[in-house]
């Protein structure tokens, strides 16, 4: 499963995916290199976003919501 969420600086697209793991799933975005796990695809994501946000200073829009594709 891919997301996309939006760099709130720049503007730029940030793709991550998400991939099943020995314990849950890994969610990754590659630009930036920031990535989180979970124990559910959903529950990845939803980390991602935290870790997102923290690297992009509390910037990114809290009611920010994937676009699955």
């Amino acid at each position: 499963m891919t997301a996309t969420w939006r760099d709130p600086k720049s503007g730029r697209p940030l793709v991550c995916r998400v991939v099943p793991d020995a314990d849950g799933f890994v969610a990754q975005c590659l630009a930036p290199d920031v990535a989180s796990d979970g124990d559910t695809e959903a529950a990845a994501l939803a980390n991602l976003r935290e870790a997102l946000a923290l690297y992009f200073d509390d910037t990114i829009d809290p009611d920010l919501t994937a676009e699955h594709a």
